[in-house]
């Protein structure tokens, strides 16, 4: 015998955004928060995307989202190589690897 499980999945973002990186979530304990982002403008983006009236406007916001997340990260790679005698790649070329996983 096998049973069905009828289930709608949905894989378009939504609030799940708020506990993934919204400033609310940064500091409790078993958020996913990982990385304890507390920014107002990435929370303006996350409420651009819960509040999206259509498609386009989604896309959107996810988008500009997802490029905050990768200046966070880059910048982030920066700080890492800014000891140039203890790295053997350069800014650029950190960019530049960083930027192609996307």
């Amino acid at each position: 015998d096998f049973g069905f499980l009828n289930k709608v999945i949905e894989i378009s973002p939504g609030n799940e955004q708020i506990e993934y990186f919204g400033s609310e979530s940064a500091d409790r304990d078993g958020s996913r928060n990982y990385g304890g982002v507390k920014n107002p403008a990435v929370d303006a983006l996350i409420r651009k995307i819960v509040s999206a009236p259509n498609r386009d406007e989604l896309i959107a916001a996810t988008k500009a989202l997802d490029r905050a997340g990768f200046a966070t990260i880059s910048l982030g790679l920066r700080q890492c190589v800014s000891d140039p005698e203890h790295n053997p790649m350069d800014v650029a070329a950190m960019e530049r690897l960083f930027l192609s996983l996307a």
